[in-house]
């Protein structure tokens, strides 16, 4: 079963507020759904708690890509057997953390392995024309590539060559370029790129195809070969020190 990407939205506020609630959307059976978030403030500036459908949101990545006043996240949400029931998703920061902007990317991802999607989020940032992030090595020639830029200018962004936009979303005030983008393949250097040069953060990762009782496995430095459950706890680890800043 191959592996398809939907845009459910892409969009944003440039409002002041402590939380924001998307349009509604209506995931599909068997599914990740993917939740990349931008948030802006003056100072100070967090990742919001997400709600709703009634799927249970995992924090894959987040950082600030300009200290204290921009950040990226990026959640996951596995849908089970049934389609949830369409709504919104509230992203709420908490009543004394209003945000001065925050966009938004759902992705509905269909044709992945339905107990572990999600491996080696991995985050960059920096200043310029365009942005890379670096991934290891993938699991499986079968799995395939997401890639969530922003970046401080109200404009485009354009995805590397090769790949489908999912979504693209600007605005002026506070300045945001806001795009998402997958291969159906591996790629361990995904880039995308946009005209005027600012700062920009992405979060790049790895989906598990399903396969239908096909193991994955790995090679080591080493040269020996991992079965796919020491590997997908591996990656974990790697992601659980993201989160904490123990990575680096």
């Amino acid at each position: 079963m191959a592996i398809v990407a939907t845009n459910l939205e892409t969009t944003g506020s440039n409002v002041d507020a402590t939380s924001y609630t998307t349009g509604s959307v209506a995931p599909s059976a068997n599914a990740v759904v993917l939740l990349g978030v931008w948030s802006a403030r003056t100072s100070g500036v967090i990742s919001p708690t997400p709600s709703g459908l009634g799927l249970t949101w995992t924090l894959e990545a987040a950082f600030d890509f300009v200290a204290g006043t921009r950040r990226r996240s990026l959640w996951s949400a596995l849908t089970g057997g049934s389609a949830p029931t369409p709504g919104t998703i509230l992203l709420d920061f908490g009543a004394d953390k209003t945000m001065i902007g925050c966009a938004w990317t759902i992705i509905d991802v269909t044709g992945i392995n339905t107990t572990d999607a999600v491996l080696q989020p991995t985050t960059n940032s920096g200043t310029g024309t365009s942005g890379s992030v670096t991934l290891a090595a993938f699991g499986s020639a079968s799995n395939a590539t997401f890639a969530f830029w922003a970046h401080g200018e109200s404009e485009v962004t354009a995805p590397e060559a090769g790949w489908t936009e999912l979504g693209d979303y600007n605005n002026t005030l506070p300045k945001i370029g806001f795009e998402s983008e997958w291969l159906n393949a591996n790629d361990t250097s995904p880039t995308a790129s946009w005209v005027t040069s600012a700062a920009w953060g992405g979060i790049a990762l790895e989906l598990v195809a399903v396969a239908g009782g096909v193991v994955y496995e790995r090679t080591s430095i080493d040269g020996l070969l991992i079965p796919d459950e020491k590997y997908r706890d591996e990656a974990h680890t790697q992601r659980d020190q993201l989160l904490t800043g123990d990575l680096f």
